[in-house]
């Protein structure tokens, strides 16, 4: 892991704490672990990009899709709301990096 990626974690838990909800520590997670580039901790690095701007977009969002007073926001729509805020590089759906493994499977050296 880079600095600017760990930087850009520790930006997090530090507003995560000092806002100490647990919305917040659940989002703080989630952004942390679509932190995948330098170029996305730059983007959560950015001045006046913070976990309470990001929850005024779910809360945005929330209002707009209330249904019987309630909302649901689902893990893919919290996904782009994050990326959208942050403009971090949208992660592919398809991508099987995603699950790299450690295992060598000895039979592609034969």
């Amino acid at each position: 892991m880079s600095r600017k990626i760990d930087d850009a974690i520790d930006k997090l838990r530090s507003e995560a704490e000092t806002i100490d909800t647990r919305f917040t520590t659940m989002m703080a997670r989630q952004i942390s672990e679509l932190i995948k580039t330098d170029t996305d901790a730059e983007c959560i690095l950015q001045q006046g990009k913070m976990i309470a701007g990001c929850k005024k977009e779910f809360d945005n969002f929330a209002g707009k899709h209330k249904q019987g007073g309630q909302a649901i926001i689902s893990p893919e729509e919290a996904e782009e709301l994050i990326v959208k805020y942050f403009g971090l590089d949208k992660p592919s759906r398809d991508s099987k990096d995603d699950h790299v493994s450690d295992v060598i499977d000895i039979m592609d050296f034969l």
